[in-house]
């Protein structure tokens, strides 16, 4: 059985959008780049970017089934990360079961001890249940153990 769908329109990201900069801004922390991981983050990464002027760029890491379709993140990501000193937000779509974002943090951490110090994680949409517990903003609460829909975001049509 096909789980019931959720429909995203634009003017919701666009709301969205604005819930993540409002945040990062209230916490008197401005990104120097915004990440977005690909696929689902590129959008909101580059949105974000359009909005503020700060730089954007994209890594690629996304799990199915358990599964990492990207083993290693590129070395130049993981340099910045440990030794630029630059802000760094990290974005996807939805931190659904977390894994995608675990298996990041993971890499940077792998990389050097410390190396996400200049770190952060930003999320759409935020699944209560995910077993990511370091997001540091999100636009939207939802609860898949109790709503089990299927989050269709406008750029998945």
């Amino acid at each position: 059985m096909t789980p019931n769908q959720k429909i995203i329109q634009w003017k919701d990201v666009d709301e969205m959008i604005d819930k993540i900069i409002v945040g990062f801004r209230n916490d008197d922390w401005v990104p120097d780049v915004v990440v977005g991981v690909i696929r689902g983050g590129t959008i909101p990464a580059m949105w974000i970017s359009n909005r503020t002027g700060i730089k954007a760029d994209t890594i690629a890491a996304s799990f199915r089934d358990n599964v990492v379709k990207h083993p290693h993140l590129p070395v130049t990501f993981l340099k910045r990360c440990a030794h630029s000193g630059d802000r760094i937000l990290i974005i996807e779509d939805i931190n659904d079961t977390g894994e995608t974002l675990i298996w990041i943090q993971d890499q940077i951490r792998a990389y050097q001890k410390d190396a996400d110090r200049n770190v952060r994680y930003a999320a759409l949409i935020h699944n209560t249940p995910s077993h990511f517990k370091d997001l540091n903003y999100k636009a939207q609460n939802i609860n898949k153990d109790i709503d089990p829909a299927w989050i269709v975001f406008p750029w998945e049509k």
